[in-house]
């Protein structure tokens, strides 16, 4: 045993190291305290920030500066919450210390370990070890395992192909994939990556020759082998960090198969759990750059250093001192007794001192500053700082590039682009009525997804999804009315009790075509929850005044100038008198009542008012039926109800034209209403032709569903 130990960088002592401290010294061991000089700053000020974003890009400003002017100096940036951070800490460094436009490029160290799982090259490497592992289990997966290891990269054909494995996983995406076998995986990759391909193609071979159970040595081996082939890692050359991150991945391979008496013989699927339990448990941060003059640290990493600058951030009064947090678990008398930390306002405080105390000597100059809002929320600087002299912040980051001189007013000027190009004489523009929904709701989302071609990434597909329960009962509801076709038929079948016979097989039917991906028992439960839904709506059905289907699922094409913008009408009746019904199957559980959107000076939910609209003016030119009614029908467990407007009595729940308000007209005949729909639509596709793009929403609900919400920016003001 050593007969003298020295101790560094020791502010005080858990109760345990006092016990082995205590133990060292009874066996004659001495017991050393090293203790630094410690010399305040010479220069100190406080800065004040508008808020935490502020803070950091005038502290960021503030070391640039001063390692230009001063670069053979050590500058360091401290704050306390650095770990929630280090995101943004790291762009704001990143494009300033090492933008294109600038003339040298600095480099820097972020003193913040994140989990090794999270390090690009490593997190690939789980995904596609973790998509062997789901193939060799199921022979099939989610599209979410295989896009993200497509997306991962990491791989051969890392940079290549990553266009078109993006595109893979796009497709899964829109196409509402629920799972992807391994051949026809297999087969994507030959079609859109024929580099992966073939590297894919060797690895599943080899995979297949590894046993089902076998040790951690063997399965770490294995691992190390199936990236190999895979071409893993991918990239060219590394940069420090990668190289790096990938060394700590090797280790935890090694820490993995240490365990192999522990283990035993496990499967693949154990020994992936295993590994990515270690990768998430092991924390990780790459050595320091030897070259780096700025160190961006947290609080009690900054303990004790030394350096020629520091700009020690975020100290409001919340933060140093800070609220105690005890452990629930523990008395507080017991707490207090052993001086836990975070136990007592009392411990908080003198951990507060003692901190700021060693904060104010680890450099000749220190600057300390604090935000003055916490989103909408006023916060206080720490009372440590209150009695700082005060500068202001263009003074110390001269910089900043949205901070005007001394003196200086910017006069503020406002733009109001709203006009976009219009569409040129040959553009054609197809799709759905959503279109014009869209722009109803808010030109600009409609310029920016079908002029500018722009929408968010579509979630994945999940089993049991309202989506492809949708698409079943409209499966469920064609096939049966394709059987039965009048409502005479349908109540003779329910006389004669085969109504439920009836019902199952169209369910049946529909099952085999649009549940495929369903495990058997999911398909069951639905088949069963839709023949309860179509039987009690069918009831309704029965009551109706006498109708007969004149067709199903029709598919119609709106051509007007530049557009031709697609519908498919569910269900039409047609009544004894010849004029129609317009049905719109909904499988969702939200209200159906159309009457907010079709009486408004922009409706929306157009498909059944364009479509009524549209024949309606057909008619005055031909001798075609007229639509008699617009229906929307809820099928759901929970109930189903009928909603719409009618010109006759033709459904329990649908209102009648006169029965509705209007913003110009108490009440309105049907030709009028189907007149002012047809002037409305025409308006808005006009507009849409026109490029009018305004930013405008008339209903907050209106972006409820809005898949370019970040484009919009509407955030930045009150709707």
């Amino acid at each position: 045993m050593a007969k003298q130990i020295v101790l560094a960088g020791f502010n005080e002592f858990s109760p345990r190291m006092l016990r082995l401290l205590g133990s060292l010294k009874a066996s004659g061991c001495r017991i050393y305290c090293l203790q630094n000089d410690r010399v305040p700053a010479r220069n100190g000020y406080r800065v004040a920030a508008g808020s935490a974003v502020e803070e950091w890009q005038a502290a960021i400003h503030w070391a640039h500066e001063r390692l230009q002017q001063h670069p053979e100096q050590r500058v360091a940036i401290v704050s306390p919450a650095l770990e929630h951070d280090a995101a943004l800490a790291h762009r704001l460094l990143a494009r300033t210390f090492q933008s294109p436009e600038a003339s040298v490029s600095l480099p820097f160290n972020i003193a913040v370990a994140r989990p090794l799982i999270e390090w690009p090259l490593v997190r690939a490497a789980i995904h596609w070890l973790s998509l062997i592992g789901a193939f060799l289990r199921d022979q099939s997966v989610s599209p979410s395992v295989a896009g993200a290891a497509l997306l991962a990269g990491g791989c051969a054909g890392h940079e290549q192909e990553a266009g078109n494995r993006a595109t893979l996983d796009a497709v899964w995406r829109k196409n509402r994939i629920v799972k992807v076998g391994l051949s026809e995986f297999t087969q994507f990759l030959a079609d859109a990556t024929p580099v992966l391909h073939q590297s894919w193609v060797a690895t599943i071979d080899l995979c297949m020759q590894a046993p089902g159970r076998q040790g951690a040595v063997a399965w770490a081996q294995t691992m190390r082998e199936w990236l190999a082939t895979l071409g893993f890692p991918g990239w060219g050359a590394l940069d420090s960090d990668a190289f790096q991150s990938l060394e700590a991945f090797d280790r935890v391979l090694t820490q993995f198969a240490r365990q192999v008496t522990l283990l035993g013989a496990i499967s693949a699927s154990e020994a992936m759990t295993i590994l990515r339990r270690l990768l998430r448990e092991t924390l990780f941060q790459p050595q320091r750059d030897s070259a780096s003059r700025l160190d961006v640290l947290g609080l009690l990493e900054a303990e004790g250093g030394r350096w020629d600058a520091v700009w020690v951030m975020g100290l409001t009064d919340e933060v140093l001192p800070a609220a105690p947090r005890p452990n629930p678990l523990v008395p507080i008398a017991v707490l207090k007794a052993a001086q836990a930390p975070r136990a007592t306002p009392e411990r908080e405080l003198q951990w507060a001192q003692r901190m700021f105390s060693d904060l104010r000597c680890c450099a000749p100059e220190v600057v300390v500053s604090h935000p003055l809002h916490e989103g909408e929320r006023e916060v206080r600087p720490s009372p440590f700082i209150s009695d700082w002299p005060l500068k202001p912040i263009a003074s110390v980051a001269k910089n900043l590039s949205y901070q005007p001189g001394p003196g200086a007013a910017i006069e503020m000027e406002t733009l109001a682009d709203t006009q976009g190009p219009g569409l040129l004489s040959e553009e054609r523009i197809r799709g759905g009525v959503q279109v014009l929904d869209d722009h109803a709701k808010n030109p600009l989302w409609a310029f920016v997804k079908y002029r500018l071609h722009a929408r968010e990434l579509t979630n994945y597909a999940e089993p049991g999804e309202s989506n492809a329960r949708g698409i079943f009962l409209h499966g469920v509801m064609e096939r049966l009315w394709r059987d039965l076709q009048t409502q005479d038929r349908l109540c003779e079948v329910v006389a004669q009790g085969q109504l439920s016979q009836v019902v199952r097989r169209a369910a049946d039917e529909a099952a085999q075509v649009t549940l495929t991906d369903y495990s058997l028992r999911l398909r069951q439960l639905e088949v069963e929850r839709a023949c309860s839904v179509v039987a009690q709506w069918l009831e309704v059905e029965a009551q109706r005044p006498a109708f007969s289907v004149y067709e199903l699922e029709r598919r119609y094409v709106w051509q007007y100038k530049h557009l031709e913008l697609g519908m498919q009408i569910d269900r039409i009746d047609q009544l004894t008198d010849g004029r129609w019904v317009v049905i719109d199957y909904k499988s969702g559980n939200g209200p159906v009542d159309p009457k907010s959107s079709w009486t408004r000076s922009r409706p929306v939910d157009l498909q059944l008012p364009l479509y009524a609209s549209v024949l309606q003016q057909e008619h005055t030119q031909s001798a075609a039926p007229t639509v008699a009614a617009l229906v929307l029908a809820k099928l759901h467990a929970s109930g189903n109800e009928a909603r719409g407007l009618a010109d006759v009595d033709c459904f329990r729940g649908v209102a009648a034209v006169d029965k509705w308000e209007w913003p110009d007209a108490k009440g309105k005949t049907w030709d009028q209403v189907m007149t002012d729909w047809h002037r409305a639509i025409s308006l808005l596709a006009d507009e849409f032709i026109a490029g009018v793009a305004e930013n405008r929403v008339w209903s907050k609900q209106d972006l409820q569903y809005c898949d370019v919400k970040p484009f919009l920016r509407r955030f930045e003001e009150e709707l």
